[in-house]
């Protein structure tokens, strides 16, 4: 893929989010804190090709097999940033270490991915911000100061 067209699916997984976590701020009246992290997008997200993601990988939507085998299950794919999913599986627990080294073996992530969880984990938090209320809003703004 040529530095252009990475610059461009980049561009659209920022709108693509951008337009996501405006929406839910606006919902729960986090709009003023979410609007400073909307316009560090393009620095935030990592320019790399848009993947095929579950779109809801937590612990809850992972099911063990007779064999004690992984499957994913309940997902809400969308094309985004490699980095979602595994924020997202972060989100109420610790992942692994094991789960994290596999992935490692498959596909590298980009350097200081670390310091882009809690930015991955924003979307997932304002949508339990809407449902949910309570300290899901607390938390938001505590992600979206340390972005700002």
């Amino acid at each position: 893929m040529t530095g252009t067209s990475s610059r461009s699916s980049h561009l659209q997984v920022g709108v693509v989010h951008r337009d996501r976590i405006t929406r839910l701020a606006k919902m729960c009246n986090l709009g003023s804190w979410i609007e400073p992290v909307v316009g560090r997008l393009e620095q935030l997200i990592p320019v790399d090709s848009p993947r095929l993601l579950h779109g809801d990988l937590w612990w809850g939507n992972v099911v063990w097999g007779p064999k004690n085998e992984p499957f994913v299950i309940d997902p809400s794919h969308h094309f985004g940033h490699p980095e979602e999913d595994l924020a997202m599986l972060a989100l109420f627990s610790p992942m692994p270490s094991r789960v994290l080294d596999s992935y490692l073996e498959v596909r590298p992530l980009e350097p200081r991915w670390k310091e882009r969880v809690g930015f991955w984990q924003l979307y997932p938090l304002l949508v339990h911000c809407v449902l949910f209320g309570g300290a899901y809003v607390s938390q938001a703004k505590e992600i979206a100061k340390r972005y700002s």
